[in-house]
């Protein structure tokens, strides 16, 4: 929350300006010297998913390298023709005392490498209906250690089989040393990470697991639950219920997100249980759709649920944290009986800073509510490619001085961006330092600790430059 509360208050007090110089080109005949200074970037490889048909003449021209990622006994009972076997288990271990955690990229490509893959030819992944995560895990790892392209068969085993070839003969493969490089842009969201979404509220969490584990149901792990502000996608609703390794439609699949409130711009983190679910998710924003800002927190529940530091949400109502200013209310977004509920309180306007997108996954409609209630409704929406500009601050007290009387509730997802902009209207038209306003938020409630303050053991105040 803090680089965001700074970045949005130096750009109006200070006046700050980013410039962009232009450079003047060489002649051709003088080309400029290449910076050795500056690392190579190494970008993810290209993730498809793939029918049989294609699957199938890539397979006969011996263009792909297919890895069968079935339990062993099924591998023997038959597979695709020059297909090596690969158990899932071979891509995480235990590290630190934390179960099924993935290896590093360089151990992962070790392990790719006895398998017979090499950078050189494109890998065809599959496993079945029974079990389409071993695919997913593997097409996934095959990424994170750098491999240029990965193909994903649609539908699996179970949709090769009857349709081409099957054997029961073994394709043996000499391995070959690995070259591809790890990638360098980020593929995995750390702990760290995931603490800053939810104390910031800047971006999307999103539970892969089914419904049941995200509301705490049963006793799986030492706390049940799900991280604060996840949205849960179970994975299943993106695979066919027939046969679990064959993906719905592209365009159920979108509908199912725009449903959820996910967008293609906003940083999202995908986790589950141990990984392993959230990687087909992963898998199909970063790969198919071609998300941007795709991450996959690689130690999921397990890890978040481990530390009894770390605060754990229940049940299907998403837990909505409110601070009060004095008659301003700062916080997530809220559901019909809590709207009712403040009304009765003396709430008389809404101020929403959730996106389009955001909005449109609210199983009601606000306006039409907020009308009903006798409330007032204005939308700054923050987040995405929209806001964090002073034209927000501007539009949060022409807001303010519109209203007649009552209190105000102002909101986003989690509360983090709706924090933010009150910071900046308190510095901006009530004439707080910044120092002050700080104070005032985090008396309030409104302002968490950051992983800094965390280390530290003390609360900051950060200093505009000059």
């Amino acid at each position: 929350m803090h680089a965001s509360i700074l970045s949005l208050i130096s750009l109006t007090l200070l006046s700050i300006t980013t410039l962009s110089s232009a450079q003047t080109s060489e002649p051709a005949a003088t080309p400029a010297p290449v910076a050795e200074s500056k690392p190579s970037e190494h970008k993810l490889g290209s993730f498809e998913i793939i029918s049989v048909s294609r699957a199938r003449a890539f397979v006969q021209d011996g263009k792909v390298h297919p890895l069968d990622a079935r339990p062993v006994a099924k591998y023997l009972a038959g597979h695709l023709p020059r297909a090596a076997h690969i158990e899932d288990e071979q891509l995480r271990a235990a590290a630190g005392g934390m179960p099924v955690q993935f290896l590093p990229s360089a151990e992962l490509a070790r392990v790719f490498e006895r398998a017979g893959a090499t950078a050189e030819k494109p890998v065809l992944v599959y496993s079945d209906g029974e079990d389409p995560l071993a695919a997913t895990i593997t097409a996934y790892a095959l990424l994170k250690a750098g491999h240029p392209r990965v193909l994903l068969l649609d539908g699996g085993f179970d949709a090769w089989r009857g349709v081409a070839d099957v054997t029961q003969e073994f394709s043996l493969y000499r391995p070959a040393q690995w070259t591809a490089p790890a990638p360098t842009i980020p593929i995995v969201a750390s702990l760290d990470d995931v603490r800053r979404m939810v104390d910031t509220d800047e971006g999307a969490l999103v539970d892969a697991r089914p419904a049941k584990l995200f509301r705490g149901e049963g006793k799986h792990w030492v706390r049940n639950g799900h991280i604060p502000g996840a949205v849960n996608l179970d994975w299943k609703s993106l695979v066919r219920g027939d046969n679990e390794a064959l993906f719905k439609p592209r365009k159920e699949i979108e509908e199912l997100l725009r449903e959820a409130g996910l967008e293609a711009t906003s940083p999202t983190i995908v986790y589950c249980g141990t990984g392993r679910e959230a990687t087909l998710l992963y898998l199909y924003l970063k790969g198919v759709l071609q998300w941007p800002r795709v991450t996959l927190y690689e130690g999921s529940w397990t890890e978040w649920s481990a530390d009894p530091s770390l605060p754990v949400r229940s049940g299907d109502e998403p837990y909505i944290p409110l601070s009060a200013d004095g008659d301003v209310f700062v916080g997530g977004q809220p559901s019909e009986s809590l709207l009712r509920e403040l009304a009765d309180q003396g709430v008389t306007l809404m101020v929403n800073c959730r996106t389009a997108g955001e909005a449109a996954s609210v199983p009601f409609a606000q306006a039409a509510l907020a009308k009903s209630l006798g409330m007032g409704f204005v939308e700054i929406p923050l987040g995405g490619n929209e806001g964090f500009a002073p034209e927000d601050v501007a539009a949060l007290k022409a807001a303010l001085e519109s209203r007649k009387g009552g209190k105000v509730l102002l909101y986003c997802a989690g509360g983090g961006r709706a924090a933010t902009l009150w910071l900046a209207h308190l510095v901006m038209n009530e004439g707080l330092t910044l120092e002050a306003a700080q104070e005032r938020a985090r008396a309030a409630g409104m302002l968490r600790r950051s992983g800094l303050e965390r280390l530290l053991d003390r609360d900051t105040v950060l200093q505009a430059k000059p």
